[in-house]
């Protein structure tokens, strides 16, 4: 996977920083720098980019300003020197804000959620993803033998390092399986990822409700790169 990047900048410096950190990341193409936003409104009309590396405060229009002007704007990931700008950045769903000057490793740590939202699949229709022969048991590998679960009365997965805990009703499993690899073998039940250490069962979230939902007696918090997917689903599912 490659993902093609515009930075927009109205200092070179920032614009050189931008340009060594995406150097050092193999998967990570900077295909233009602008230093004003006419100019990458310009860059934009002759060239898709995956991504937008976008200060706030530039000549002729201002980032936010910008992407107003674009009809299918790339992810966004602002730079800038500004802390004030924060709260409105996620009204235009910015994959993230980076406050100047910031790391390498701050840097990667964005760009990695970028790469994670472009790469997810399209979220189908919520009633195709739950299987009708989801209530099929499962069994779930422990170090006294398989245990047979019912899919159904599967509540959440939680990530711990090189492991992962399956809650299933009042019981929990540890197995030494990724969390990728558990969501894989989820998703077609009606399983989705909310956040980097959970995996929720849909059928049993009871409340979402500002960057959380609740499961069962647990509450687990929603990451802010996987909001997006969880919305279209409660959208699809919400009556009045």
């Amino acid at each position: 996977m490659t993902l093609t990047c515009l930075a927009v900048d109205d200092e070179p410096l920032a614009l050189d920083i931008i340009e060594s950190y995406a150097g050092k990341v193999d998967w990570l193409r900077l295909s233009g720098r602008c230093t004003s936003s006419t100019d990458a409104i310009s860059f934009l009309q002759g060239q898709d980019v995956d991504l937008l590396l976008l200060d706030i405060q530039l000549p002729d229009l201002n980032g936010f300003e910008l992407l107003s002007t674009l009809r299918h704007p790339p992810l966004v990931i602002f730079t800038t020197a500004y802390e004030s700008y924060a709260v409105e950045s996620y009204t235009v769903d910015a994959v993230d804000y980076l406050v100047k000057p910031f790391s390498f490793e701050r840097f990667l740590r964005a760009a990695q959620k970028a790469a994670a939202q472009k790469t997810a699949s399209p979220i189908p229709p919520l009633a195709q993803q739950i299987k009708d022969d989801s209530v099929r048991p499962l069994f779930i590998h422990t170090d006294t033998g398989d245990v047979r679960v019912e899919v159904d009365d599967l509540l959440y997965v939680k990530g711990m390092n090189e492991y992962a805990v399956v809650r299933s009703g009042t019981q929990e499993y540890v197995v030494r399986e990724s969390l990728r690899q558990l969501e894989a073998r989820l998703a077609p039940f009606g399983f989705i990822r909310v956040h980097k250490s959970w995996i929720v069962s849909l059928r049993k979230i009871t409340v979402v409700d500002r960057g959380i939902l609740r499961v069962g007696d647990a509450v687990i918090p929603v990451g802010k790169s996987y909001r997006d997917a969880l919305r279209q689903l409660i959208e699809q599912s919400r009556i009045g």
